[in-house]
């Protein structure tokens, strides 16, 4: 799965691709994260500005598997619900 989360965002950025826009404050204004996540492997890069014209940020890397399953799923709980990519239609019933 990709995501993407930021101010602007449409709900589907690109083909399979999840996003989400500012709807409401994420608090996430100045951080930065990139997470993969496998079976085999899991890797993450935090960082955050340290100043206000977000031009230098301290950072960290981490290759622990629980800190990399955490930081995924604060993020996946401001994705929501993804948008269904199916409509069904009623059964009429004879």
């Amino acid at each position: 799965m990709t995501a993407v989360l930021g101010p602007g965002i449409a709900a589907e950025p690109g083909g399979g691709v999840r996003g989400t826009g500012a709807r409401r404050e994420m608090g996430l204004v100045g951080h930065w994260a990139v997470i993969s996540l496998g079976p085999c492997n899991a890797g993450a890069m935090l960082a955050r500005s340290v100043d206000e014209n977000n031009v230098e940020f301290e950072f960290g890397i981490t290759h622990d598997t629980q800190r990399v399953i955490a930081a995924a799923r604060c993020l996946f709980r401001l994705l929501g619900a993804p948008l269904p990519h199916f409509t069904t239609t009623p059964r009429l019933e004879t």
